[in-house]
């Protein structure tokens, strides 16, 4: 039992090293979010289930966010999908019936109260064009995970 357990932490333990590259240019992209006030938390994650790596980005802060977030946003899910990750919903990851298995879903608050409406990618910084000074919202979040075989964007 103790070999099972040490092999799965040192597993464990590689794939974190094997996204810190990842992780550390997701933080260097968002460094001017941080430097105007905002809180950028990257978080790396494991799929428990299918022991593959994921990363949760976390933006938010005390006033609005900027419309800006868009196209960072953007940037970050085109980097990431070249990397061969794919957007990460934990209620539909292994449905392999799922339409919207792979897409990037966009987790955001306006004081503590959930946007339900326009959450996949394209959609969300669509919607972020209608507004002229600040994105109507004070937290983002977004994940992605690794499947095992990168996929054709056909399946993106």
């Amino acid at each position: 039992m103790k070999y099972l357990k040490r092999f799965n932490e040192s597993s464990y333990e590689e794939i974190k090293i094997d996204i810190a590259d990842d992780v550390q240019w997701i933080e260097d992209s968002l460094l001017e979010l941080t430097d105007v006030g905002y809180d950028v938390e990257v978080r790396s994650f494991q799929v428990i289930s299918i022991g593959r790596p994921g990363i949760t980005v976390t933006i938010k802060g005390d006033k609005l966010l900027p419309i800006s977030i868009g196209e960072n946003l953007l940037t970050i899910d085109s980097y990431l999908k070249e990397q061969g990750f794919v957007g990460f919903n934990p209620y539909d990851y292994d449905n392999e019936y799922s339409q919207s298995r792979y897409n990037v879903r966009v987790i955001a608050f306006l004081n503590n109260i959930r946007n339900e409406y326009e959450n996949n990618l394209p959609d969300f910084v669509n919607m972020l064009k209608r507004f002229t000074v600040n994105a109507p919202f004070n937290s983002i979040s977004v994940s992605y995970f690794k499947p095992e075989v990168k996929l054709n964007k056909s399946f993106i």
